[in-house]
Parts: C-alpha cells; structure tokens; sequence
C-alpha cells in the first residue's frame, strides 16, 4: 500500500504540470482585456498600457506562462487583479463554503440513497421498484437551476422558510442557508448513487454465499446489511469519489443561482473579469481536488474489501 500510495503520489507531478498549462492557454484564449474590465471602456490608452506593463500582460504569452509555472512552483498563485489580494488568500476564505456544500449534498444523497437501494432490492420489479424508478428518472432529467428557482420561489419567497441568498456567519447559519443549495445538488447525484447501489444489490443477491447464509437460518436483516450491503459498496464507492469530487469541483451553477461565496462562485466572477490568477489558481486547485479524492477512493477499496489489498 505504501508503494502504491508513493507511486500515485507521483504520478500528481506530471498531472498537475499538465493541467496549468492546460488551464493557462484555455483562459488566455478567452476574449477579453483585463485593463479594460478594471478601468473601463473610457480608459485611456496611456492607463491600460500601464497595467498591461505592472501584470506583464504585454509580454509574449510564453514569458508569460514561464512566470505563471516559476510562481506554480513555488507555491504562490499570484495576486487576483480584480480584488487585489493573493489568489492563494481568495481560496483560503471561500474553499469552506464550497467543502460544506459538497459534503452536505453527498451526505444527502446518500441518506437518501442507501434506504431506497434496499428497498427496491427487496420489491424488485414490483410497484415501489417501478415508482422509485420513475423518481430516479426525474431527478436524471430535471435542470438543477431550474429546481433551485423553483425552491427558491416556493420555499424562499412564498413560504419564507429559507433565505435564497448568503452564507450567513455562524456554522447553524452556514447549515440554514445551504439547505436548498444541497437538495437541489443531493437531487442531481442520488439517482446515480441509487441505480449503481441497486445494481449492485441485486448482483450480490444471487451470488451462492447469500444463498447459504440464508439456508444456515439468519435473519434476512442481518443478511442484507452485513453481507449483502457490504459486498454491493465497491461500484457505490466510485460512483461516491467521482462525484464528491465534481462537487469539490464546485458546483459552479448552484452557488452562482443563490449567491453562496465558493470557490466555483469566484471561478464564475473571475472569468467574467478576466482575472488571470484567480481563474488559474481556482481551476488548478478544484482540478487537484478532484483528482486527490479519486486517490482516496481508490485507497478506500482495500478497507471495504481485504482481498484488494492482498493483490
């Protein structure tokens, strides 16, 4: 385990290196002139060549990129153009937000989940297996700024019961306002996680050791949780990882739709600004995230299952 967690973890050199340059080229490709977002479209020509000269904007995109991946190196994301303080500052107050959310939705989904997945298991083919299906389909099809206008209309502006904006400033704050914000990503990723952990079940259902377990006279609880549940994880797992890690990504659209002050919040303002560093220094660093936990996924396997380890 050891050699293959150092391996992986070298592996994350090249992979980052590529992604910078990567990111570097796709937001230079971008029409814009940072100057001009700052100053205005009345900005003298003397004012933009300024700052074009302060951020070496007029240097060729090469010497450009060589300063980007010096500071890369040394850590150092540079300094944001449109707030003016260190994008590596930016990130440090606003990745909270994004970490809660996406760990509250996933938590969600999984409450919601794991219950359903047994239970159409147990009825398969039968009415609550069709039911559940259908509800699955809805939430595959269903646009989640549409279902977050609409709770924000219903729950937010009709009823009251929630604010459709903000962060708030303590940690019950923080939960209150990210309520709808995580139903609505929670309805997004539970289908998968219910289809892939049904399938799952079902498979595990008709292999013979079930079979036997349930010939020697054991409860049918204790058969679906301890041997059934357990040994359906290993896909359900994955389908986790993958997508803790889209929303460790930032989900740009939802936290854009009620204003939640996250990481994808500031990629989506940054590019409008064209602010160079924070978008590069947010793009890398949701990147790197999302490679990290499909790491700590992949090390997950082998406590859930000893027989990966073995190999």
């Amino acid at each position: 385990m050891t050699t293959y967690l150092v391996r992986r973890l070298l592996q994350l050199i090249p992979v980052t290196l590529g992604l910078a340059a990567l990111i570097f080229l796709l937001i230079h490709l971008v029409p814009g002139d940072p100057a001009l977002t700052i100053l205005g479209p009345h900005a003298t020509p003397d004012a933009v060549a300024r700052l074009h000269r302060y951020w070496h904007l007029d240097d060729p995109l090469w010497t450009q990129f060589a300063y980007f991946m010096v500071r890369l190196v040394k850590g150092d994301f540079g300094t944001s153009i449109y707030y003016q303080i260190p994008v590596s500052d930016l990130l440090t107050s606003r990745m909270p937000e994004t970490v809660l959310l996406a760990f509250c939705s996933m938590l969600l989904s999984i409450v919601l989940a794991l219950p359903l997945a047994v239970l159409v298991a147990i009825y398969r083919d039968r009415l609550v297996d069709q039911a559940i299906r259908v509800v699955t389909l809805l939430g595959f099809a269903m646009p989640s700024f549409w279902l977050a206008l609409l709770l924000m209309l219903f729950f937010g502006g009709k009823l009251r019961w929630f604010p459709v904006a903000g962060y708030g400033d303590t940690l019950g704050d923080h939960l209150y306002h990210l309520v709808m914000p995580s139903f609505v990503v929670a309805v997004s990723v539970f289908p998968l996680l219910l289809r892939t952990l049904r399938v799952g079940l079902l498979e595990v259902l008709r292999q013979d050791f079930i079979r036997t377990a349930r010939a020697k006279g054991l409860p049918g609880q204790l058969v679906m949780f301890k041997h059934v549940l357990r040994n359906a994880l290993l896909p359900t797992i994955t389908v986790v990882g993958v997508n803790l890690g889209f929303l460790l990504g930032g989900a740009v659209v939802i936290e854009s739709v009620f204003a939640l002050p996250g990481v994808g919040y500031l990629l989506v303002n940054s590019v409008s600004t064209r602010d160079y560093p924070a978008v590069e220094g947010a793009a890398l660093v949701l990147a790197l995230l999302f490679v990290v936990v499909n790491l700590v996924t992949d090390l997950t396997y082998s406590f859930v299952d000893p027989r990966i380890r073995h190999r």
